[in-house]
């Protein structure tokens, strides 16, 4: 696991996490199709 993955875990599970700002964010930069916006997905 990467130190930004355990952060946004941790934002998660503290209910810090604005997880619509960060995939949109990734999408503009990354695509839709990268994986990494899967797995924040999954945080939600």
């Amino acid at each position: 696991m990467s130190p930004s993955q355990a952060i946004l875990e941790r934002m998660a599970e503290s209910g810090t996490l604005n997880t619509d700002a960060v995939i949109n964010v990734l999408v503009e930069y990354l695509g839709t199709n990268d994986a990494r916006i899967q797995r924040i997905r999954k945080l939600a």
